[in-house]
């Protein structure tokens, strides 16, 4: 007697998601990513700060090109608000690095680090070399004490 057995569901365990803290209601919560990007597996992206803004950096991956895609939310909190701004173009071994004080993007290539305007698409060496070597992170001044 040959039973067939119903097809096994096996629900998602994963959502693409910001979490957030609030030191002031010292409460976790949410911020919701674009619609476009809400659904995708395996979504690979960071977190930055751009001109004062929330801004996310995805990665996506087309056969033997791969590009990030640079969103900022216009109103914190608002996932309507979500605007995608420009794709960057990258190597599969490679990550924006971050955003300088004017919005350029900060790319390693070929070993060194350049410089991508956002409104005219081209690169500047910045005649750092040894990527392997440099850490990025973004500053905001607090007059917050920490102890």
């Amino acid at each position: 007697m040959n039973c067939l057995a119903p097809p096994l569901i096996i629900p998602k365990i994963f959502r693409n998601v910001i979490v957030s803290f609030n030191m002031k209601d010292e409460a976790f919560g949410e911020v919701a990513l674009p619609k476009s990007l809400q659904g995708l597996d395996h979504l690979s992206f960071s977190v930055a700060l751009l001109d004062g803004l929330l801004a996310i950096v995805p990665r996506n991956e087309l056969g033997n090109e791969a590009f990030q895609a640079v969103w900022v939310m216009k109103e914190y909190g608002v996932a309507e608000s979500w605007t995608k701004l420009f794709d960057v173009p990258i190597r599969r071994s490679e990550n924006v690095f971050g955003f300088t004080k004017s919005g350029e993007v900060l790319v390693p290539k070929g070993g060194g680090l350049l410089s991508l305007g956002p409104s005219s698409r081209g690169y500047v060496d910045l005649h750092i070399y040894d990527t392997q070597e440099i850490f990025l992170d973004t500053y905001v001044e607090s007059l917050v004490l920490l102890r």
